[in-house]
């Protein structure tokens, strides 16, 4: 799969609902950032490099994306957008991330 310039997509990584203890971990509530793990399947080539101008973006280059395939990362869910397509992940769920977007990654 190929993806636009910038764009990450990620194969989520389920979160234990319970510690070794046997305690319950709750969800957040909607108005508490939640942040989830994933791994990095597919990556952009590359990404624009832009200029601020007052209102406007002007695209100066390109420069290498900051992760790479089979990368760990922690991203912000509400920066993600859902992706799930039968044809093309056979009705898994993926998350899209901008390269921006990533808080934490560590590299293989």
């Amino acid at each position: 799969m190929k993806l636009m310039p910038g764009k990450i997509m990620v194969n989520p990584i389920k979160e234990e609902e319970k510690t070794k203890g046997g305690i319950i971990i709750s969800t957040p509530p909607d108005r508490c950032r939640r942040y989830l793990k994933g791994e990095v399947i597919a990556v952009g080539e590359y990404k624009y490099l832009y200029y601020k101008e007052k209102e406007n973006r002007i695209k100066i280059g390109k420069t290498d994306m900051n992760v790479k395939i089979g990368d760990k990362i922690i991203f912000e869910e509400a920066r993600a957008r859902d992706f799930t397509d039968k044809e093309l992940t056979n009705g898994k769920k993926y998350y899209l991330l901008e390269d921006e977007d990533l808080i934490y990654a560590k590299f293989n």
